[in-house]
């Protein structure tokens, strides 16, 4: 199998959409989104979320796609770079257009931590995430069985 390409990036609250991963995909090509960490809303920091609803993704000039999760993994719409941002506000449309422009991003705070991946096209991204784990247990015997 051919290697997927990673990009990592940190997306601070503030930063208004989108930010270029540098990661080409053709339009097909499955890719996935891990993220971690907090965005506050409130200037207090009593409100606010982790990836899973701030993070969104799209192929540059496609349609945006949101993670249900902190991880989500979505199929490239057309050909381009893969972009990631924090979702602040109320989108214009479904390509990630702002609706109420840029200034709720000035009212957060935190950040989140993204990893893309871009798989190889033809590669499932399931199949593509099994070969990152070698998961190794060990018996009452001390026999280590890899699964």
């Amino acid at each position: 199998m051919d290697r997927p390409r990673l990009a990592h990036l940190s997306l601070p609250a503030d930063r208004p959409p989108w930010t270029g991963t540098g990661l080409t995909v053709a339009a097909g090509d499955e890719v996935t989104l891990l993220g971690s960490g907090f965005i506050r809303w409130s200037e207090r920091g009593d409100a606010g979320a982790g990836a899973k609803y701030p993070l969104w993704g799209r192929v540059r000039g496609g349609r945006a796609f949101g993670c249900t999760q902190d991880t989500t993994t979505a199929v490239a719409d057309r050909d381009g770079e893969l972009e990631v941002c924090v979702y602040r506000g109320a989108w214009a449309d479904a390509y990630g257009g702002l609706a109420t422009g840029t200034a709720p991003y000035a009212r957060g705070s935190g950040g989140l931590s993204v990893t893309a991946i871009a798989w190889p096209s033809g590669v499932p991204a399931e199949d593509g995430l099994a070969t990152f784990c070698d998961i190794r247990l060990v018996d009452d015997d001390g026999v280590v069985q890899v699964l």
